[in-house]
């Protein structure tokens, strides 16, 4: 239904009119109308509505309630702002206005066309009732009309707005307790924002700021700060006296350092200082309320000092620096459930480690590390929790217990435990055992039970105090069977310690071992002048025999031979032979 009433000298809308409340297109242009009639609010069918040619000068808020208006000329009147209700006419794709007299909304929004002019309406007057005001992606604000149309918002986002500057005018906005300015181009930040002393978030992601007023730690309510990637080379030295601060991002900077102050920020419970220059970050013992700690891609070499300290920690991230150890006290960190070392020059993982039980994630790739071994590394974090878990344990047990790691040669960590009472390697990938383990002569049980031995070092037979010996599912040649069978630890021993003897003296004595056949051993031993292994139960004597050509005396008494290789006759120093 359409009603034309143009060129009549209305003044106002006709009795009777308001009940025309299937109207869909009302043209009133060339009239006497001062203000747009009351009554057209309820045409709510209404789609076109013409009301130009007159002396309106403003427009009633309740037009916005006409949901399906599409077209709307109010050209050629004396209208010098539009009602923020008008934003909310989502339909509307034709607004016809004398531009040059309309100072609200801003010209600057006006030339952006149609849909920004109703999206900044829009967010005005959704910001009247919830005073959070978002004029992002909208061009530079008028900040100062801001204050004055609402002077009481407390939330302002000015997300991609090509800002280069922040006006003054800012500190009118006495209520703000949230400024989010991300996504432009501002180099500096005027002091005077600083006495917005209610403010609670201040987002400043992605700009070109270099640097931060001195008087920021003024913002004595602010508790969440975002300036990640930006040019900031420093923070201002009272940074940390900010005491309701919990939240800090400011990765992607060039930082070198952080403020001494930042000690005192016992509030915090994320910093983020990722991608930066760090080369050292000042001590964070008092940082109590800390769980995320974030440095990764920074030039570290060392933990921040006090770190030991922070037991709400849950997540810490050092990758990517030039750290070249961990002290012991990363230990203490018992709530911590991620941990990120990967790409440093790390070389040994403190068994303090072992103690993170809580741990989800744990990434070490990418350093040196020499112990624990590789072997362990490489089966991941539960694997590498328990081998230094077991290492740390060992600490007050001496028993060190490393079973099924895959080891193929003695831990390195073993050195650090002279005095080690029990050591259990069952369960490994070794083939030998290297003789230093001679040197642990307090051990009094030895298991290598499951692995690929063939051979026992003689410095076995250092271990004097050695009880227990358990080399089960071995295929071990030398001590011989009988021996590791019938006379146990005590037996095998002595029988180790007689083979190193003879490397040192030539002599070489086994008696009553009640052997079946001349032990591997002896082949080695090719400076042999004397061997006995009278008392036995050999059958016959090897071949190679012959190839111990500085034998001077073979005793075989007490045995069951019936007779000697021939190769015997090219022991032609032999001397007697019993």
């Amino acid at each position: 239904t359409s009603l034309k009433m143009d060129s009549n000298n209305i003044r106002n809308m006709p009795a009777g009119a308001g009940s025309l409340t299937n109207l869909t297109s009302l043209s009133m242009t060339e009239n006497n109308l001062i203000t747009v009639p009351t009554p057209i609010a309820d045409f709510s069918c209404l789609t076109h509505l013409d009301l130009s040619r007159n002396k309106l000068e403003t427009v009633i808020p309740e037009i916005g309630h006409i949901m399906p208006l599409r077209f709307l000329n109010l050209e050629h009147n004396l209208i010098q702002q539009l009602p923020f209700e008008l934003g909310m006419l989502s339909n509307l794709t034709s607004l016809r206005l004398d531009e040059h007299l309309i100072k609200i909304p801003p010209r600057t929004i006006m030339d952006q066309g149609l849909h920004q002019t109703l999206r900044y309406l829009r967010a005005v007057a959704s910001a009247r009732d919830t005073k959070h005001l978002d004029l992002s992606s909208l061009g530079i604000p008028d900040v100062p009309l801001i204050a004055t149309i609402l002077p009481s918002v407390t939330e302002l986002t000015l997300f991609d707005n090509k800002l280069k500057k922040l006006p003054e005018a800012i500190k009118r906005l006495s209520d703000l307790q949230a400024l989010r300015l991300s996504d432009n181009e501002l180099e500096n930040l005027p002091s005077e924002m600083c006495e917005l002393h209610d403010i609670h978030t201040l987002t400043l992601t992605r700009n070109k700021l270099k640097e931060l007023p001195s008087e920021l730690p003024d913002l004595k309510n602010l508790r969440e700060m975002r300036a990640e990637f930006n040019n900031l080379s420093s923070l201002p030295n009272n940074f940390g006296h900010l005491a309701l601060l919990h939240t800090l991002i400011i990765h992607h900077n060039q930082l070198v350092t952080l403020p001494a102050s930042m000690c005192k920020a016992n509030s915090l419970e994320l910093l983020d200082a990722s991608f930066n220059k760090l080369q050292v970050i000042p001590a964070v013992h008092r940082m109590s309320s800390l769980k995320k700690l974030l440095l990764r891609k920074n030039h570290l070499s060392v933990l921040p000092w006090g770190l030991h300290n922070l037991t709400q920690l849950e997540e810490l991230d050092l990758q990517d620096n030039e750290l070249q150890s961990l002290s012991p006290g990363i230990g203490n960190l018992r709530g911590l459930l991620r941990l990120e070392l990967s790409n440093n020059d790390l070389t040994v993982l403190p068994a303090e480690l072992g103690r993170l039980t809580q741990l989800l994630h744990l990434n070490v790739n990418d350093n040196l590390v020499e112990k624990p071994p590789a072997v362990v590394v490489e089966q991941g974090m539960d694997a590498l929790l328990e081998y230094l878990g077991a290492v740390l344990e060992a600490r007050s047990t001496e028993c060190l217990k490393l079973n099924g790691f895959g080891l193929a040669m003695l831990p390195p960590e073993l050195f650090d435990f002279p005095e080690l009472k029990k050591l259990d390697l069952g369960h490994n990938e070794l083939s030998e055992l290297d003789p230093v383990i001679g040197q642990f002569t307090s051990l009094q049980s030895l298991k290598i039970h499951d692995n690929h031995v063939r051979i026992l070092p003689s410095a076995v037979g250092n271990l004097l105090e050695l009880e227990e010996l358990n080399v089960d599912n071995n295929p071990i040649e030398d001590p011989p069977v009988e021996v590791l069978l019938n006379g146990g630890a005590r037996q095998t021993t002595l029988y180790l310690r007689r083979v190193r003897d003879a490397e040192r003296t030539s002599v070489l004595h086994l008696e009553g071992f009640e052997l079946n056949a001349v032990p591997l051993s002896v082949r080695f031993l090719t400076g042999l002048e004397e061997l006995s292994l009278v008392e036995n139960r050999i059958l016959d004597l090897p071949d190679w025999i012959g190839e111990l050509t500085h034998l001077k005396r073979l005793l075989l008494a007490g045995n069951q031979m019936d007779g000697l290789p021939k190769t015997v006759h090219t022991l032609t120093t032999l001397l007697e032979l019993n």
